[in-house]
């Protein structure tokens, strides 16, 4: 007797809620959109962490997913590999960074030296001009480029952490990821420069930015003789500007 072939029902698959949020992306490539599919390639990134034995580590998770979102940038899924594969492949490279990341090497010595002769220098502007200088005010008196004060002042941070490392020829510090832009710290950069010292000084105590003493607004208010609504309200329109110069930024490279 002839065997009877049944066919089995097939329930059509319903696409996972990565796929749906890439097409999303696709079809509206916003910054928000991207986050959207970044975040549910989370188990992907977690697991490349976890094989550097880094799960938690905000630097190089951080910098998996920059990597990530510059891997869905680039897909094409006319090449064959999935999303995820794509995405398993380029994330690799976080091999490098991690190494880089946890490179301690001694720091120079020549950086003590110029930590003390910048603390004089501020010690002298004080002294002359009755107020703490801005970070823009203290590399004109010292004739120190701003950046390189923001070096020294964050040395001893750099040092505790451990999540930093230098160059044992110059000092310089050596980005986990040097051909990826600090998308916020550039911004910073760009938000910092362009205020008045008056400002620079708000914006230092109010971010830490260059290594300084973060104060509250009440405190930062006794100390530059401001009101404490004065500064809150400038210093929102900074985050303002800061929020739409990071998106700017983001949306050149990706």
């Amino acid at each position: 007797m002839p065997e009877i072939e049944v066919q089995k029902s097939v329930e059509p698959q319903l696409p996972n809620k990565m796929d749906s949020a890439y097409e999303l992306y696709k079809a509206e490539p916003t910054p928000d959109n991207l986050n959207m599919v970044v975040r549910e390639l989370k188990p992907t990134i977690d697991y490349t962490l976890i094989g550097l034995n880094a799960k938690g580590d905000p630097v190089l998770t951080g910098q998996a997913q920059l990597v990530t979102a510059r891997a869905i940038k680039k897909y094409d899924p006319e090449k064959g590999a999935g999303l995820k594969t794509h995405v398993s492949n380029q994330l690799k490279q976080m091999n490098r960074y991690a190494r880089s990341v946890r490179s301690a090497i001694r720091v120079p010595e020549r950086y003590q030296l110029e930590s003390h002769a910048l603390h004089r220098f501020e010690q002298d502007f004080i002294e002359n001009k009755g107020y703490e200088p801005s970070l823009g005010e203290l590399s004109n008196w010292s004739a120190v480029p701003i950046k390189r004060i923001q070096k020294i002042r964050s040395l001893p941070n750099q040092l505790s952490d451990g999540q930093t490392s230098f160059e044992s020829t110059g000092g310089d510090k050596v980005d986990p990821g040097d051909d990826t832009p600090d998308f916020l710290n550039e911004a910073m950069d760009y938000v910092y420069y362009d205020l008045t010292p008056g400002d620079q000084k708000i914006f230092e105590h109010m971010t830490g930015y260059g290594g300084v003493e973060v104060l509250s607004p009440a405190e930062l208010g006794a100390k530059l003789s401001v009101s404490q609504s004065q500064i809150s309200r400038k210093f929102a329109r900074m985050m303002s500007t800061l929020q739409d110069i990071d998106v700017q930024l983001q949306d050149s490279i990706f």
